[in-house]
């Protein structure tokens, strides 16, 4: 047991001192998209130092897998870095890396192979959803419904709503509303925003009718 608190006592200097961080990621992009700006998975890194600094030999690991940083990639202080998941060979910005939408872990390793710089544990995201600091090397993160991959990261929330769930009356769809929500829906087929629609009463919708809603 005292060599378990002795080794998270070690990690935590190592972590806090760290020059660059995990910043904020996405691991669900929206359906129909290229993969890349905020449609896209992607890790951004920050670097919180006073020099410039060679992402070169980095590696960020989740669940075994590791995609190590190759050469050519200068970030300055306070500059973000982001790089797009995905196999992509012909760009250096992109890594084979997989995030999984049921959440995971992801460790930032420096190029020893052995010393973690910082570790992040996210949970599922709604599509088009971000999680990160809710400032660049805050130790508090947050949800961002309006991701901004290689930008400081904007207004987070605090929490994520339980989605809205479709049951089918004897005369019309009902929805259920999460305690404190609105609900906002679509039946055009594109994703419900805060604009669309808001739920109020049963849908009255022909059968075959896509109905799509979400928790504000």
């Amino acid at each position: 047991m005292r060599s378990g608190w002795l080794a998270a006592g070690l990690l935590l200097p190592l972590l806090l001192a760290a020059q660059v961080r995990i910043n904020e990621l996405q691991c669900t992009r929206l359906p129909g998209t290229d993969g890349r700006l905020a449609n896209g998975d992607w890790v951004e890194l920050v670097n919180l130092g006073r020099k410039a600094l060679d992402l070169q030999g980095y590696c960020l690991t989740v669940e075994g897998h590791m995609a190590r940083i190759p050469a050519g990639m200068p970030v300055m202080p306070g500059e973000h870095k982001v790089f797009w998941c995905g196999k992509d060979p012909g760009s250096l910005d992109r890594l084979p890396l997989k995030l999984p939408r049921r959440g995971s872990t992801l460790l930032l390793v420096a190029p020893d192979g052995a010393t973690v710089l910082d570790v992040f544990t996210w949970p599922a995201l709604p599509p088009g959803t971000s999680i990160g600091r809710t400032a660049n090397g805050a130790a508090a993160w947050g949800y961002f419904a309006e991701p901004t991959p290689g930008a400081p990261n904007g207004q987070a929330l605090a929490r994520l709503l339980a989605p809205p769930r479709l049951q089918l009356a004897s005369v019309a769809p009902v929805l259920t509303v999460p305690p404190g929500a609105e609900v906002r829906y679509t039946t055009d087929g594109s994703l419900p925003q805060p604009g669309s629609a808001r739920y109020e009463r049963p849908l009255q919708v022909v059968p075959g009718t896509l109905v799509q809603a979400c928790a504000l």
